[in-house]
């Protein structure tokens, strides 16, 4: 069980905390990053990049592989008039 002292002092801790957070909330969100670096160029990556563009913030894009799209691929088959998704 826990005790009157200990109640209050964490109740005191959390209200602090609760504080700083809100004063520094609005500071976060005003805040503009220079550059932003995007893992992946599957939908998600490219969407987000798109939209940071759109707002001034200059974007690089990291892919892995030697194409963008991440899992969304087409295959054709050779020979064959058949593509596989």
């Amino acid at each position: 069980m826990t005790s009157r002292r200990t109640f209050l002092k964490e109740s005191a801790i959390i209200a602090a905390g609760t504080l700083l957070t809100a004063q520094h909330a609005n500071s976060f969100f005003n805040y503009k990053p220079k550059h932003v670096i995007i893992l992946g160029a599957g939908f998600a990556g490219l969407a987000a990049a798109n939209a940071l563009v759109k707002k001034g913030i200059k974007v690089t894009v990291l892919e892995a592989r030697n194409r963008i799209g991440g899992r969304v691929f087409s295959h054709k088959i050779p020979g064959e008039d058949l593509v596989v998704e």
